[in-house]
């Protein structure tokens, strides 16, 4: 994100809201963060739904992805889930 623009390929972002570069929870090292939309709606009863999806090509050839959650989630009403291939690897 350090180029401050998002969404760019390999990366792409779907449903309620717009993510957005943000740097005051960066993580060390790092000058820019990714910031999910505000959800929060008490006029909309109906769940929201966001998502960030990064997809690599057959071609990548691996390696350790690293990611630090700063997540205000109250559950039962918010979930934060994170999938790797389709299944579900994380959750909040």
């Amino acid at each position: 994100f350090e180029d401050q623009q998002f969404p760019i390929d390999p990366w792409t972002t779907g449903g309620d809201g717009v993510w957005a570069i943000d740097d005051t929870n960066a993580d060390g090292g790092s000058v820019y963060s990714l910031k999910s939309p505000d959800l929060e709606d008490d006029t909309n009863p109906s769940p929201q739904l966001s998502n960030a999806t990064l997809t690599l090509s057959d071609t990548f050839a691996g390696g350790v992805m690293r990611m630090r959650v700063l997540a205000s989630v109250l559950p039962p009403r918010d979930i934060f889930v994170v999938y790797i291939d389709g299944e579900s690897a994380a959750q909040l």
